[in-house]
């Protein structure tokens, strides 16, 4: 019964570090969790409507940031495309009147 008891113990230490392995994670992920407690409870509860929907507010604030700074970088990278297309074009000319003034 002792080695019962010691492998239940084992099981409960290893699901806390795993626990705590996996919410660290998630704060690296920058997972916006909002645990008003560390009882089991509150992992176990309904969120409240007004918890949801600042989430979502805060979900749609980060997805329209990234939206954002995705077009923007489009934007510099189809000027950065125009830019080089220009100067191989100028490049082009330049060597093709090197040619003709050697002939």
């Amino acid at each position: 019964m002792t080695t019962y008891g010691y492998r239940v113990e084992v099981s409960v230490q290893s699901l806390e570090k795993s626990l705590k392995e996996r919410l660290s994670k998630l704060k690296q992920a920058r997972m916006p969790l909002v645990f008003e407690s560390n009882t089991v409870d509150s992992l176990t509860s309904r969120p409240s409507a007004q918890a949801l929907n600042q989430r979502v507010l805060h979900h749609n604030s980060e997805l329209t940031n990234f939206v954002s700074r995705d077009s923007r970088l489009m934007e510099e990278k189809m000027e950065l495309c125009n830019t080089l297309g220009r100067l191989e074009e100028e490049i082009w000319r330049y060597r093709k009147r090197g040619a003709e003034q050697q002939s």
